[in-house]
């Protein structure tokens, strides 16, 4: 009996320790991770954190951020309406701004659609955003619809189911990165991380909600240590399914994908008769593969049709290295030089005629 109980308080130490060195990594992964977010925010200042709601405001997750995502019915999700920060405001449609009237139009009205670097992440208030410097250029009314990490896909069926309703003579799309860096999910569909991020939540939700009581303990893992758990499944991938990541889909699927997306929109505006503007834009270390996306995206869009504004090819006409907050978030400065470019573009093309 004696022994018999050595070995019970003996496993019972070892189980113990077990759990604070889990604990213990489980805390240290933490930390890792809000270090790793602070350095990111200090290249973008601000960073607009962004975390995600449902349709009437509930949060979701455990992540809060002051920008807030509501799911979307069609596009996964949008920005939630009635937003107002020391850095940025949200209207009453869910677009970056001031309020517009859907049924007053005064001057030509121009709509942005594209991701965080259309929003405008990072700029210290609305008047820095591109659309701004836009709607003084040009004397019209520029909506700024982007929504952070939207692609091509997300684009073209908000345009579709909303913002056509708008009646804009123009739709510009500033866009592009977000399908080349997100290709294996996009290269079907041109969707978004964001997708990613709400299937995550989903997947723990399950977990603890599962109708099999010994299923919902065998599960508690993704609550109590899901930093641990996101490290045991990315070695999982890298060392056991290195067949699938092989199989995945290539840049030339997804600017494929991007280009069929892009001229789906231009076709839209013969419908709804609009003017059309594809923008791609612009990365600060110039990589290699993102200009292979482009260049493939641009021939697909030639033989439909469409000659896109790549501003990577115009950066010695004033897109400077330092406007750059990361490799794509350009600052205010940025932002005023690709207004301009593209209102030169706007004027020469007589696409507000």
């Amino acid at each position: 009996m004696r022994r018999s109980g050595k070995i019970l308080l003996l496993l019972f130490v070892n189980m113990v320790i077990l759990g604070l060195a889990t604990f213990g990594l489980e805390l240290k992964l933490a930390h890792d991770r809000r270090q790793e977010e602070t350095k990111w925010s200090e290249q973008v200042r601000p960073y607009y954190w962004s975390s995600f709601h449902t349709h009437d405001g509930i949060a979701l997750g455990t992540r809060s951020g002051p920008l807030k995502l509501a799911l979307h019915p069609f596009v996964t999700y949008s920005n939630l309406p009635n937003q107002k920060t020391p850095h940025f405001s949200i209207n009453n449609r869910g677009y970056r701004g001031g309020d517009i009237q859907k049924d007053e139009k005064t001057k030509k009205r121009i709509i942005v659609v594209g991701g965080s670097t259309a929003f405008g992440t990072g700029l210290q208030n609305d008047d820095e955003t591109f659309e701004q410097h836009l709607e003084h250029l040009l004397n019209a009314e520029v909506i700024n619809a982007a929504v952070v990490g939207h692609a091509s896909g997300q684009e073209l069926v908000y345009l579709l189911t909303e913002l056509v309703d708008l009646q804009p003579d123009l739709v510009i799309t500033l866009d592009g990165w977000n399908d080349y860096d997100l290709h294996p999910l996009t290269s079907k569909f041109g969707g978004s991380n964001g997708f990613g991020q709400i299937e995550e939540q989903l997947k723990t939700l399950k977990s603890v909600t599962d109708g099999s009581f010994l299923t919902r303990v065998s599960n508690l893992y993704w609550i109590l240590f899901p930093n641990i758990t996101k490290q045991l499944e990315s070695l999982w991938v890298r060392f056991f399914r290195r067949e699938e990541q092989k199989s995945e889909p290539d840049l030339g699927v997804a600017s494929a994908v991007y280009a069929t997306n892009i001229t789906k929109m231009q076709r839209l505006s013969e419908a709804f008769n609009y003017k059309f503007l594809c923008v791609l834009q612009p990365d600060r270390d110039r990589k290699q593969q993102y200009r292979a996306f482009r260049e493939t995206a641009k021939m697909h869009l030639q033989q439909a049709g469409i000659v896109a504004l790549d501003l990577n090819e115009l950066d010695e006409q004033g897109i400077k290295a330092e406007w750059y907050m990361d490799p794509v978030h350009l600052d205010g400065a940025g932002n005023q030089a690709i207004a301009q470019i593209i209102a030169n573009k706007i004027v020469a093309d007589g696409l507000l005629r």
